[in-house]
């Protein structure tokens, strides 16, 4: 056994500077070796007090190119925007439930009886995200704020309009129901950026509301004792006031296209 080591050793070492040479090449082929050039990066003050000469040799290795060649405000723009910008940190703070950003309260993590994925990711009292483990959620949060995707639910409007009940027995009706909340004449509310003006109670119909967009008023809309609405311009009936008014802006724009 010892013999046979001694061989191999001797024979590894015999080979003679060519055969090395050829091992070397070939290592150099299936590991190229790769050069990185860093660049300085130069804030805008730093840039400003450089001459036109010293702006040029920072903005060619880069591959800025300046539109006005003889402004140095020129270059230092083109500079500016070839260099990588600084990442921003971001400093989450947990107070209670709430996750917080700057003082402003961006998501909350509340916990309920679920017995597989008792935490979940709350904005607005809406639930967006639910899961086992508290740090889930709080890692949710994070990464969807840092990239901008973290969901922003509307908050729920306190008004008549949007009651969740007048809505769901508008959309399931199956008798009709004598809305439990009316409004006064003179009351007003937006819907987008169309303006609502309770023009009439009680009648024929529950509530009518004068429609105006940009100081124009477009006409219409009721709502019947049934909780379904309609407007001026239509037969057809809507199971939300948001629909009667996006249907009569249609029949507005139809008009005056005519």
């Amino acid at each position: 056994m010892t013999s046979d080591v001694n061989l191999h050793n001797i024979r590894y070492r015999s080979k003679n500077k060519g055969d090395r040479a050829s091992d070397q090449e070939e290592s150099d082929r299936l590991n190229p070796k790769r050069s990185i050039t860093m660049y300085q990066i130069y804030s805008i003050d730093t840039l400003k007090v450089k001459s036109l000469v010293e702006l040029k040799a920072i903005a060619q290795p880069i591959g800025a190119v300046a539109q006005d060649k003889r402004s140095k405000q020129s270059w230092i723009d083109a500079i500016e925007a070839k260099q990588p910008q600084p990442v921003q940190p971001v400093n989450f703070d947990v107070d209670g439930s709430d996750v917080v950003v700057d003082g402003v309260v961006i998501a909350s993590i509340e916990q309920d009886d679920n017995l597989t994925q008792p935490y979940f990711v709350a904005i607005n009292g809406v639930e967006i995200f639910r899961d086992a483990a508290w740090g889930k959620c709080f890692s949710y949060i994070c990464w969807h704020y840092k990239q901008g995707t973290l969901p922003i639910p509307s908050e729920p409007a306190d008004d008549y309009l949007f009651h969740e009940e007048l809505n769901r027995v508008a959309a399931e009706v199956v008798e009709a129901q004598q809305p439990a909340q009316l409004p006064q004449v003179g009351d007003s509310h937006f819907i987008g950026n169309y303006f609502l003006r309770c023009a009439q109670v009680s009648g024929d119909c529950a509530a009518v509301w004068d429609v105006s967009c940009d100081g124009a008023v477009m006409g219409e809309i009721r709502m019947g004792w049934d909780c379904f609405w309609s407007h001026t311009m239509s037969l057809g009936s809507f199971a939300t006031p948001q629909e009667a008014v996006i249907d009569l802006h249609e029949f507005a724009q139809e008009l005056i296209a005519v």
